[in-house]
């Protein structure tokens, strides 16, 4: 489960208000990168963007495209739920209880699918109190064909409530990260059970390789890979030499 990325401008989701367009990542009960936390999204071209975090501060440029990014440094751990304000012009937009921790992707399939509430220690984890220090942000399920600019999903806290729903895989591993560190720790789960693992990739590394594309026709089934050969059939069936008294 990789760390979160710098950008995930192809993979994040917008929350509009006028110009202004925020990843849903930056969103209430959300969980920023303890040091350095890259923010980003969408204003009107040419403008100015402040983000603000507490006593920390940062300004970025929209680009000719619109989209800006910049990084808010000196970010400490805590499980204090602070204000993260984003200012362009008159516009504004504000995430409520926002903390500050390690952040973790956790993707997949049905491994990284499979939930809290199936799992073996379903009672016990379900059982355990409200903990703010662990959230995890769901990546709802619209599959694409290509990449697109925007998903969404939204930050959910660890509670009786909430843990059933969390994916086993990612809320066991927050829980152990955050023991071992004794810091907030959020998760970004996108996971889709039965997916091929070429789906996940690029598609033009799937076009590339000899895997048979979707669509085309194959001359050899595919099982005959794995049956035995006719005339291996034919002799197997012959009877064997009798054994002499």
């Amino acid at each position: 489960m990789p760390r979160l990325t710098p950008l995930l401008l192809l993979v994040s989701a917008l929350v509009q208000a006028g110009d202004l367009k925020l990843s849903s990542i930056f969103s209430d009960h959300a969980v920023l990168q303890a040091g350095e936390a890259n923010v980003y999204g969408k204003a009107q071209p040419g403008s100015t963007v402040e983000v603000v975090y507490g006593d920390v501060k940062a300004t970025a440029t929209a680009g000719a495209n619109g989209i800006f990014k910049t990084t808010l440094t000196g970010l400490k751990p805590t499980e204090a739920g602070k204000d993260l304000v984003f200012k362009s012009g008159a516009e504004s937009h504000i995430a409520k209880d926002v903390i500050v921790g390690e952040v973790w992707v956790g993707s997949g399939q049905s491994n990284m699918d499979w939930t809290v509430g199936a799992s073996f220690t379903a009672k016990e984890s379900v059982a355990k109190p409200r903990d703010n220090g662990i959230r995890v942000f769901f990546v709802q399920r619209i599959p694409a064909t290509a990449p697109v600019e925007d998903v969404k999903g939204s930050w959910k806290i660890a509670g009786p409530d909430t843990v059933a729903g969390f994916s086993a895989a990612a809320y066991y591993f927050a829980s152990t990260v955050r023991a071992e560190l004794k810091q907030p720790v959020g998760m970004i789960v996108t996971s889709i059970g039965g997916t091929r693992a070429e789906a996940w990739g690029p598609a033009a590394c799937m076009m590339r390789s000899r895997t048979p594309r979707v669509g085309r026709r194959r001359k050899t089934p595919p099982w005959r890979h794995v049956l035995p050969r006719p005339r291996l059939t034919r002799r197997l069936r012959r009877p064997g030499p009798t054994a002499r008294t």
